[in-house]
């Protein structure tokens, strides 16, 4: 494996569901966490923004179990938003999701929503630069006291506990079905990719973004996941 793994319009998209699931432990269940995390900090009619919108998983989720929520979601890959929007119309949502082929600044300025998720999105941007600049620019479409759900791979690659954590995540995924092969190239890609942030510095961009009060709510491996207010 390259790191066309990540390039999303060459077929990535078409294996996406099943890959996902034998590397991320609850992945199904994270959206169900989400959504109850969620639910008491929301009105009924909430109106979310969901970046890195996949394949419509996350959509779905939050679309079956809260009926008045509303949603945005965004993703620079034709090909995921393609599948997106067909699981979307199949589960009857396609009057309360928008969909939105690009990158955060696509979105319209002024454009406000009632709280944010960043999923399994932040690592796939190597430097911290470039991080900070997504957390920003979705920051400023959360109105003030609106929530961020932030979860990404993390880990300090110095660190004695990572190298156990990331045989770990390897092994995981052969229990799950992956190849030897794939996972050793999905683990070296990863680290070579920079994809594993130490844990202050991403609370740190969080808090350069604006957001306050982060709690965790996941941990699973080298994936952390936050809930904060926009302050």
């Amino acid at each position: 494996m390259s790191d066309k793994m990540f390039n999303f319009n060459s077929g990535y998209g078409e294996v996406y569901d099943t890959f996902v699931r034998q590397s991320i432990f609850g992945y199904e269940q994270i959206f169900s966490m989400v959504t109850a995390l969620l639910k008491d900090r929301l009105p009924t009619d909430a109106n979310l923004l969901v970046g890195g919108c996949g394949t419509g998983m996350e959509l779905v989720t939050f679309g079956t179990k809260m009926p008045g929520w509303r949603m945005t979601g965004f993703d620079p890959s034709e090909q995921m938003i393609s599948i997106a929007k067909a699981r979307v119309e199949h589960q009857g949502l396609g009057e309360r999701v928008r969909l939105v082929q690009g990158y955060a600044d696509a979105l319209l300025e002024g454009e406000i929503y009632d709280a944010a998720t960043l999923i399994l999105v932040l690592h796939f941007i190597p430097d911290v630069a470039g991080k900070l600049s997504l957390l920003k620019t979705v920051a400023s479409h959360i109105k003030p006291g609106g929530s961020l759900i932030y979860l990404s791979h993390h880990g300090d690659t110095t660190d004695s506990a990572f190298k156990e954590m990331l045989n770990a995540w390897r092994n995981f995924k052969l229990f799950n079905g992956v190849s030897v092969e794939k996972a050793e190239n999905v683990v070296n890609t990863a680290i070579a990719n920079g994809q594993f942030t130490p844990e202050s510095v991403s609370l740190e961009l969080l808090e350069q973004a604006g957001f306050s009060d982060i709690k965790r709510f996941y941990n699973a491996f080298l994936t952390s996941g936050w809930i904060a207010y926009k302050a």
